[in-house]
């Protein structure tokens, strides 16, 4: 059933609806770019989101500069008894506050904490339309809890920052407009405006370690330091702006996005600084950092090995390779191991588009050129075996891919994935190499240019 009890009055609750007014034209002023489109917001049903969910809802309806249509979605995880009687309870308040409501049920493999967090980013993520915002209503003792769990991991200055105020997200934006504010207030605005809310048990089990946090080690601290939440989430405010700085200071001295890091980059910098410039590297191609100990001895590893060994990273969905003087970040399926298409091929007229096979993406020409644009082309499209030649433009004699691929820094399993677009003789064989993928073209060749579409997800290339 809803809920309204809590334990000691508060102090004068704020005036949410105003202080989400004034965030949100903080963050997008009416002639801001890139305005969010529409607001999505999580809604349990508990405290923080019907205090975010009301207030949100109370925000728009007074602020016609808001301007933008608010729907809300819970999930139903069916873990406890009361599961069904919370959805309801969420479907009337959605419906009296006029506000759509999707409702997702979540089939878990087991209750824990990270399952279903997991469950429901990935749930958020297929929901969130294009430049929509995601708001969620982590307050400041969630900040506070977030920043000791990482300090007792031993995280860096990525883990100490805590929750993110805004930060993108799938195909829009996630963002934490209560941050400034403790349960405590939230419990109080609720109570002032006699709004009801659901209790859910699990959230005093303090066999989960948040809730062990929340319940057993704050209360002690705040028995000292009375301020204990508001000044950790002061330090998780230092240290966003301390990884602030750095990621500035890569985007001024680091690589290209999507280019490999070189080795000569990390002699620039304190020894004690290596591991936090590969994590900066990594995070750049969406990647999270691994832990402190096994990165130390990956760059133990690499200044070590010979200029003929290749030391590797595992990552899980990826691994970094040391190659010649630099390192690659490659996904699983471009590794050493990745399925061979060197039989694979495949006849073209030019037009349209070429599927490519796997997740490879595809392939498009661009400005036929001479009797190509009035009749069609004869190609076959394939993949590098060994022993091919091209002839590029102003150079009288041919040259083989492997000195070209040499000569460029092209990495070995790069050169596996490369499509070749033949011209083909009278019979259909592969006869003349015009093109090698989206890098280099033939002369004389009856297009300007190649366009790969590339499914799979960022990988650097040389």
């Amino acid at each position: 059933m809803a809920s309204s009890r809590k334990t000691k009055p508060g102090k004068s609750p704020p005036n949410l609806p105003e202080a989400l007014t004034q965030w949100w034209h903080r963050q997008w002023p009416e002639d801001a770019e890139n305005r969010p489109t529409s607001v999505l917001i999580a809604y349990s049903g508990g405290v923080d989101s019907t205090a975010l969910l009301h207030a949100m809802a109370r925000a728009k309806k007074i602020t016609p500069t808001i301007g933008v249509p608010i729907r809300a979605v819970h999930f139903n995880h069916q873990l406890q008894p009361l599961a069904d009687t919370w959805q309801a309870h969420c479907e009337l308040t959605a419906q009296a506050l006029g506000v759509p409501l999707t409702v997702i049920p979540l089939s878990l493999k087991d209750a824990s904490e990270h399952t279903a967090r997991q469950a429901r980013y990935a749930a958020l993520k297929a929901l969130l339309r294009p430049d929509e915002l995601l708001l969620t209503a982590h307050h400041r003792d969630d900040q506070a809890e977030t920043v000791l769990q990482q300090l007792l991991r031993g995280s860096g200055l990525t883990g100490l920052g805590g929750i993110r105020p805004l930060q993108a997200f799938a195909s829009g934006w996630l963002a934490r407009p209560l941050l400034r504010w403790s349960k405590q207030q939230l419990y109080d605005w609720l109570l002032a405006e006699e709004i009801p809310w659901v209790s859910d048990p699990s959230n005093r089990d303090t066999r989960y370690r948040r809730n062990f946090l929340r319940h057993r080690v704050l209360p002690t601290l705040m028995e000292h330091w009375p301020q204990a939440p508001k000044a950790l989430s002061r330090a998780a405010e230092h240290a966003q702006a301390a990884e602030s700085l750095l990621q500035h200071f890569y985007r001024r001295h680091g690589p290209a996005t999507g280019a490999p890091l070189p080795l000569s980059s990390f002699s620039e910098l304190p020894e004690t600084a290596h591991g936090t410039w590969l994590g900066l590297w990594l995070a750049d191609h969406g990647q999270k950092r691994p832990d402190s100990a096994r990165v130390q001895e990956f760059l133990i590893q690499c200044q070590r090995a010979a200029a003929d060994h290749n030391p590797q990273l595992d990552l899980g969905n990826g691994r970094i390779i040391r190659w010649r003087d630099a390192l690659y970040l490659v996904e699983n399926k471009s590794n050493d191991t990745a399925e061979d298409f060197s039989h694979w091929t495949k006849c073209w007229d030019g037009t349209g588009s070429l599927r490519l096979p796997a997740a490879l993406g595809s392939l498009e020409l661009t400005e036929l050129t001479g009797s190509s644009e009035n009749r069609p082309l004869r190609l076959q499209v394939g993949f590098y075996r060994g022993g091919e030649s091209i002839r590029l433009p102003q150079h009288r004699h041919s040259k083989r891919l492997k000195n070209l691929f040499q000569e460029h820094a092209v990495p070995p399993w790069e050169r596996r994935r490369l499509p070749l677009i033949f011209a083909t003789d009278a019979k259909g064989k592969a006869d003349t190499l015009l093109a090698v993928g989206d890098r280099w073209l033939a002369e004389g060749a009856p297009f300007r240019g190649v366009l790969w579409h590339r499914q799979s997800t960022r990988s650097a290339t040389a």
